[in-house]
């Protein structure tokens, strides 16, 4: 069972002072399971990990940004709380 997920919810902004103001906008969030990010790029062809494509996931954008393994880094900061 994959646990991958897209969360999707409204961002809304209210300010009354010392102009009214309003706003409010759609957004989505996605839950990556780390141990599933390889399997995902077979299960979605629009999607890639560490290659490109329309969605793609890079390691080196994440964690220490050396493109080395998330996971151990996750490990590691929950290690320090």
């Amino acid at each position: 069972m994959m646990e991958t997920c897209i969360y999707k919810g409204i961002v809304t902004h209210r300010r009354f002072k010392p102009k009214r103001h309003f706003f409010s906008y759609k957004i989505f969030s996605i839950f990556f399971d780390l141990d599933e990010l390889k399997d995902l790029q077979n299960k979605i062809s629009i999607f890639s990990f560490n290659k490109f494509n329309i969605f793609s996931f890079y390691n080196k954008d994440h964690g220490d940004r050396d493109g080395g393994n998330l996971r151990d880094w996750v490990t590691k900061k929950f290690k320090k709380i």
